[in-house]
């Protein structure tokens, strides 16, 4: 059962890091295509019109690009609760035992707290050297 739990987050770390690396590369190239477009458009621009009219449209559509994706970067997300799937109610039988073993646990547990209680002497020397009398009556070890 656990061999098949790691093998699962072994996957998806694998998976994750694929993804994230090949995501990259992609990004990186994407970049340099829309540098060799936007040189190419600028070529063909002053081409058409002066150097200096068609840089000031490129910069222009570049100015307008960021403004728009900076008002895409403040939407807030779109977030779906998680689906729920449906269960079955719980079986009577099921509930009754742990219903006991939970009392039974409750039990020793209490059991347990009791006795680590009455174990501990409840006012220590202020000398850790100086022994006190050993209290009277029965003696528990």
């Amino acid at each position: 059962m656990l061999a098949s739990i790691l093998y699962r987050l072994k996957f998806k770390a694998q998976f994750i890091a694929r993804k994230t690396i090949w995501g990259t590369v992609a990004g990186i190239f994407l970049l340099a295509a829309a540098a060799f477009f936007i040189a190419a458009l600028v070529i063909s621009l002053a081409a058409a019109f002066s150097p200096l009219a068609a840089t000031l449209i490129m910069g222009s559509v570049m100015a307008l690009i960021g403004v728009i994706a900076l008002g895409v970067a403040r939407l807030p997300p779109r977030v779906r609760p998680p689906a729920v799937p449906p269960t079955a109610p719980p079986d009577p039988n099921t509930a009754l035992i742990m219903t006991a073993a939970s009392v039974l646990n409750a039990l020793i547990l209490g059991m347990n707290a009791g006795r680590s209680v009455r174990r501990r002497d409840p006012f220590p020397p202020e000398d850790p050297y100086v022994r006190r009398a050993a209290p009277r009556g029965r003696r528990r070890f």
